[in-house]
């Protein structure tokens, strides 16, 4: 598997990396990543993935290099994941 934007981990975070032009742009990449990752490493589908999207996910700007180039975090709490590993039958 071809990763589209990097990625990193914390002991509280698993974190896409989007880079682009604008900072809308780096943050629309790195969502979509997060969202691929969990949907292929959790198992979950889009409505799952939705909902835990949009009650837990964070976001940072971690740069901007004058206009040129922006970089947004989109963040999911470990503690968000394995509260739904713990609960899922699968």
């Amino acid at each position: 598997m071809q990763l589209s934007t990097p990625r990193a981990g914390s002991s509280e975070y698993l974190m896409s990396i989007g880079i682009a032009g604008d900072l809308q742009e780096s943050l629309r990449l790195a969502t979509s990543d997060l969202t691929r990752w969990l949907s292929t490493t959790y198992k979950l589908n889009s409505a799952e993935v939705a909902s835990v999207l949009g009650t837990a996910i964070r976001y940072d700007v971690a740069d901007m290099v004058g206009s040129q180039i922006s970089i947004g975090v989109a963040k999911m709490p470990k503690v968000v994941l394995q509260r739904l590993h713990a609960a899922s039958p699968r």
